[in-house]
């Protein structure tokens, strides 16, 4: 078990740069997540640190050793990867201890081995199968167990899950994250799904064009995104955006007129008068009132256009004069909403997220 360590790490692939100065510190014993849209890199990152990819430039070190020219097999880091990658003539025990075979392990010890390692997989059943007769989800965790054998420093997982349907995805991540608890490896996983991300790892690195955008517990990022482009890609259902015009305000906060007239104070530093900015506001911070009869600067007049019922609570599509984009926002899976219904939805100032016109966000005057 090891910290892994990135400095200055850079990656191209002809004249495109893929990686752009990162530097990480993965602590020991961690889960860390590496989430971004396709193409910003993150799967080119685990595989300069498992070493399938060479650096153009920076550092990788295991422990404070420097493994940017260590072979791949020799790292101390085993990879799951989300083609599973199974031998189809091997049964699942085989699979398990291929890397043991080629070490000389007899086959007697193999399988001892591998079937201590399927127990803790619940695949003890099934080490006498091959693949075609298994499920997804029993394949994924056959390609885990292949990785456990190994008895890695650092476990690397590539998108493992993205193959699987809804049930299984959310089976797996609590059995992911069980193993982690159980074995402390360190471990690094690469998804597009910030829900995985938000729901297994302690540490999320959101990335964005090669570079590291924000580094942070999965409840940092979703309270204090550090820009708009972390406050867009974490959180579902997805944040609500809405720009304005910084208007002369009292000390200590921001006035922000939005495009429709709506005004809303935040407590926010002061922001030159002038400035365009935009308020990001989480759909479970709006809250939907009767329509209001009297007419107010601070609040928004909005016309349900679609309700999405998702049990325990409902998903509201609305509109509101002069707002470019349809608002989102929570309700009790109950709620008596259709389309048509007037609505009027307030906010509270602190809930709100002010970022400014180059998506950076603006610090709270509280701090």
């Amino acid at each position: 078990m090891v910290a892994v360590t990135l400095s200055q790490v850079r990656k191209s692939f002809g004249a495109h740069d893929v990686l752009k100065d990162i530097s990480l510190d993965i602590p020991d014993q961690s889960f860390v997540a590496f989430v971004g849209p396709s193409g910003c890199g993150k799967s080119t990152l685990l595989r300069v640190i498992a070493g399938l990819e060479a650096v153009d430039a920076g550092d990788i070190r295991f422990g404070g050793k420097r493994m940017n020219e260590v072979p791949a097999p020799d790292r101390g880091a085993a990879m799951v990867f989300q083609s599973y990658a199974l031998y189809p003539h091997m049964t699942v025990w085989e699979n398990m201890s291929f890397s043991l075979r080629l070490k000389g392990v007899g086959r007697s010890e193999r399988r001892r081995r591998a079937a201590e390692v399927a127990k803790r997989l619940q695949l003890d059943p099934l080490l006498d199968r091959k693949p075609g007769q298994l499920s997804g989800g029993q394949r994924q965790r056959v390609a885990i167990g292949r990785a456990l054998m190994r008895e890695p420093d650092v476990f690397l997982f590539d998108e493992p899950l993205s193959n699987l349907d809804a049930a299984l995805r959310a089976e797996m991540r609590v059995e992911l994250s069980r193993l982690h608890h159980a074995i402390g490896n360190t471990m690094i996983y690469v998804t597009h799904d910030q829900v995985e991300a938000m729901t297994m790892a302690d540490r999320i690195v959101v990335l964005n064009e090669g570079r590291v955008m924000q580094v942070g517990t999965p409840m940092e990022l979703y309270l204090r995104p550090a820009s708009l482009f972390v406050a867009e890609f974490i959180g579902a259902p997805k944040i609500n955006l809405l720009d304005g015009m910084v208007e002369d305000g009292d000390p200590g906060s921001t006035r922000v007129r939005l495009v429709n007239g709506a005004v809303m104070a935040l407590p926010a530093r002061p922001v030159v008068p002038g400035s365009a900015v935009t308020v990001a506001v989480r759909p479970e911070d709006f809250t939907a009132g009767p329509r209001a009869e009297r007419q107010s600067e601070d609040l928004l007049h909005a016309t349900v256009d679609v309700v999405e019922h998702l049990g325990a609570e409902a998903l509201v599509y609305c509109s509101v004069d002069k707002l470019p984009n349809a608002l989102r926002f929570k309700a009790e899976g109950t709620t008596p909403l259709v389309p048509g219904d007037q609505v009027t939805l307030t906010v509270d100032p602190t809930a709100c997220h002010l970022f400014d016109r180059a998506g950076h966000r603006v610090v709270p005057s509280a701090g």
